[in-house]
């Protein structure tokens, strides 16, 4: 293995480490994931490596964006003066959260409140995707 070869694997292998996603191909065309991998082979030989093409997100402008995303995810549609199920994942620690109160622009996670900007800078939804919306 070279250095460049090796300096390159260390940074799939940190964000592998950290969960976030890689993704693998043999051929080049058909791009997988690493989600749910638990024991990934960064030293394939026919295989490459990449960070998923990035897709522009931002955070969410208020409670109705927010209810209408988990809707989506979920199938299920909000009830009238029903707080929707709401888990997310703290980026730095790791630690699961459900979101405990709404507000038009701010949740409660964990007891205190947290604007959408926090959200989307702080947090992830538990299958990693980012706490916003695409652009």
């Amino acid at each position: 293995m070279t250095r460049e070869r090796a300096k390159a694997l260390v940074l799939f292998i940190k964000a592998y480490s950290e969960g976030r996603e890689i993704e693998y191909s043999f051929d080049r065309e058909e791009w997988k994931s690493s989600r749910g991998i638990n024991e990934f082979i960064f030293e394939h030989p026919d295989m490459d490596i990449r960070f998923p093409v990035a897709q522009e997100y931002r955070p969410f402008e208020g409670r109705a964006e927010l209810v209408a995303i988990w809707a989506t995810k979920t199938g299920r549609s909000a009830i009238k003066n029903t707080m929707p199920l709401i888990w997310v994942k703290h980026k730095q620690t790791g630690k699961v959260y459900c979101i405990s109160g709404f507000h038009e622009v701010e949740v409660i996670i964990n007891g205190e409140k947290c604007d959408m900007k926090s959200l989307f800078d702080n947090f992830t939804f538990l299958d990693g995707l980012p706490c916003g919306i695409k652009r």
